[in-house]
């Protein structure tokens, strides 16, 4: 059994939240970040909507490999302000999705 979700992030533009909660997903990957300088300028609102159509939702930061982890890691939890969700790592991703990523 499958079970559907989304990735966004501001390259999609205005989200209707409350038809995606009305859809067959059932959870959001939000953008927040990507390495330790650029901050996705839909997260907050991205996130506190997906929040309030009472969508599951886990933030997520794209690393870039020439910074290193405790740097992107530290700029990640800033802009996800104390976000207890997992943070998707494209490494990690790809290491446990192999050809499927």
């Amino acid at each position: 059994m499958s079970v559907l979700g989304i990735d966004v992030s501001h390259f999609q533009g205005e989200i209707d939240w409350d038809a995606v909660a009305r859809s067959e997903m059932r959870f959001a990957f939000v953008k927040a970040s990507e390495g330790n300088t650029m901050v996705d300028s839909r997260f907050q609102r991205n996130w506190t909507a997906c929040q309030d159509a009472g969508l599951p939702s886990l933030s997520m930061t794209f690393p870039l490999r020439t910074l290193l982890a405790m740097t992107e890691t530290t700029a990640f939890s800033l802009v996800a302000q104390g976000d207890s969700s997992v943070a998707l790592l494209r490494q990690d991703a790809r290491a446990l999705l192999g050809a499927a990523w």
